[in-house]
């Protein structure tokens, strides 16, 4: 959420699909703080053609035109605080979708990246999307989410093989079939000439 409301116009690149995360906004004490992300890093998110659209309406008809202007802010133009956007866009938003009440922002992001985890996605992409500071972070939060490994082996070598089997099959269609040459048909003729005997007795 943080991250979201301290979102700068500047840092979006539409054409491109494009966003830089460089910024969070955090409420302490009553009061608003920009500050660094949380792992002290930015990063450039990538995204899809559905929310590149959204997000090229927002900028659109709701964000000033001024490049440090706030992407998204309460509908007074002010930085939007949590507790104002919880009561005001979430729990209406959540109730109009027939979700669970309890449904927090912040579960989006595992249904996000539990999605990923089911299109194949490594792990390393996953991490650089979500911003974790290692691989370890990644992993000891949806590591239980991956395929086993060995069940990707056992699977792996069940592809090869039937993969093998395949061409063995397309080999044996394409294999061409035996011809006789000249000098084995000569042999065949002469052969079929000689006077053999059926029961040859040796010489006395």
């Amino acid at each position: 959420m943080g991250e979201a409301a301290a979102l700068r116009r500047r840092r979006v690149d539409v054409l491109r699909g494009n966003l830089e995360v460089a910024e969070s906004l955090a409420e302490v004490g009553g009061g608003l703080h920009f500050g660094l992300t949380k792992n002290y890093r930015n990063r450039v998110v990538t995204l899809p053609k559905f929310l590149r659209d959204m997000l090229n309406y927002q900028l659109v008809k709701f964000t000033d035109p001024e490049p440090e202007a706030l992407v998204f802010t309460a509908s007074n133009g002010s930085p939007m605080r949590n507790s104002n956007f919880r009561s005001n866009i979430w729990w209406p938003a959540v109730k109009a979708a027939g979700l669970p009440e309890g449904l927090r922002v912040h579960d989006l992001r595992h249904i996000a990246v539990a999605i990923l985890i089911s299109q194949g996605v490594h792990p390393e992409a996953i991490k650089r999307f979500l911003g974790h500071s290692s691989i370890m972070v990644t992993m000891d939060i949806y590591g239980h989410l991956f395929p086993s490994e060995q069940e990707k082996l056992a699977q792996a070598l069940d592809e090869a093989f039937a993969l093998s089997q395949t061409d063995k099959r397309r080999t044996r269609i394409r294999r061409r079939p035996r011809t006789t040459t000249n000098k084995a048909k000569q042999l065949l003729t002469f052969l079929k000439w000689v006077p053999w005997e059926s029961n040859p007795q040796p010489s006395g």
